[in-house]
């Protein structure tokens, strides 16, 4: 069993509530069905927080937005790892701008398209570090195609239990 952090933009100051990270609960529930303690943090442009990972075994970051993009890059920048820590970064941002995120941010794993099956399959081979053949996985030097889910109805309904209530 292993602890899989995944990062999420959040505004901690706003006074409205904006709609719940969905893509991002949606890939916890995935994950947890693995067997693996998930949690979600939001991350918010202040960075008053230390930004220590290094306690995971995988960090996914989500890039929903360009807006939200320099915030991700800046956090991934100052933030702590283990030696061993797999991370991945997805959302819509990484899988229009593949080659400037995994230039910027030096992922293990860039997913793009639909997460929800690919991120399994990362997390499958977690030890031996192959990706090469997962598809809708961007690793250095191999371009893929975007993946896309067919089937809906096979997607686990989103970790909701993970967010904070209030949110």
């Amino acid at each position: 069993s292993g602890t899989v952090t995944q990062i999420v933009p959040h505004n901690k100051s706003a006074k409205r509530k904006e709609i719940p990270p969905f893509g991002v609960m949606y890939l916890a529930s995935a994950v947890k069905k693995m067997g693996l303690n998930v949690e979600i943090r939001g991350i918010d442009s202040s960075y008053n927080d230390i930004y220590d990972f290094r306690k995971y075994d995988i960090v996914a970051y989500s890039i929903p937005s360009s807006i939200t993009y320099p915030i991700m890059k800046k956090v991934n920048d100052i933030a702590m790892y283990s030696p061993k820590a797999l991370k991945i970064v997805g959302g819509l941002h990484p899988t229009i701008y593949p080659d400037s995120v995994f230039k910027d941010m030096h992922p293990d794993v860039l997913l793009m398209g639909e997460g929800e099956e690919s991120i399994v399959k990362v997390i499958n081979h977690y030890m031996d570090r192959d990706f090469s053949d997962i598809e809708g996985v961007y690793v250095k030097n191999k371009n893929i195609t975007p993946l896309k889910i067919s089937n809906l109805d096979s997607i686990a309904f989103p970790a909701r239990e993970l967010m904070d209530k209030e949110d």
